[in-house]
């Protein structure tokens, strides 16, 4: 299977998944309105502490990410030559 032909497939349901995400009310549920109050309301040393939490939850999923991405990238050749 030729990768382009099967990302290029995919390109639409990435666009109506991310149409669907977008239109659905409780994905953006992370704005309510208590949330936000007890986040503003605790003042600046939690809010940096939340920023922080965030930091520390997002860095180590964006390194897998990062990794399997460059793992995949390099190894983009190898089945093809293979095969032959």
């Amino acid at each position: 299977m030729n990768l382009r032909n099967y990302f290029s497939g995919m390109a639409p349901a990435a666009a109506a998944l991310g149409l669907f995400l977008c239109l659905v009310p409780e994905a953006s549920a992370q704005g309510c309105a208590m949330c936000y109050a007890d986040a503003e309301a605790a003042g600046p040393e939690a809010a940096r502490a939340l920023n922080l939490g965030i930091l520390a939850l997002l860095s180590p999923t964006l390194l897998l990410f990062g990794g399997i991405f460059c793992l995949a990238y390099r190894r983009r050749g190898e089945n093809q030559q293979a095969s032959k």
